[in-house]
């Protein structure tokens, strides 16, 4: 499935060269950021800790449709979007 991404987390609109549009394969949350990390090494990193979970500073949405974060085994479907978010943190 085709998924289309929207990238508000600087470090990694820098990691993916800044696009204007990025597309993303997969069936779910966690096999797009697999892509995403195949792709851009380094991407997961941004995004999940060491045990998978999504960082507390990031937020993936998809179709914004929610403000709870999707389990990476939400199902997406040709032509949902996500939407990768970072608040700044730090003082």
């Amino acid at each position: 499935m085709s998924i289309g991404v929207e990238i508000y987390y600087p470090r990694l609109k820098e990691l993916t060269g800044d696009p204007s549009e990025l597309r993303l394969e997969g069936a779910t949350v966690g096999e797009c950021l697999d892509e995403l990390e195949r792709r851009f090494p380094g991407a997961r990193r941004l995004l999940c800790d060491e045990r998978g979970i999504f960082r507390r500073q990031v937020f993936v949405h998809v179709n914004a449709e929610s403000v709870a974060k999707p389990a990476l085994d939400t199902p997406l479907h040709d032509g949902d979007r996500l939407i990768i978010a970072a608040l700044a943190v730090g003082g």
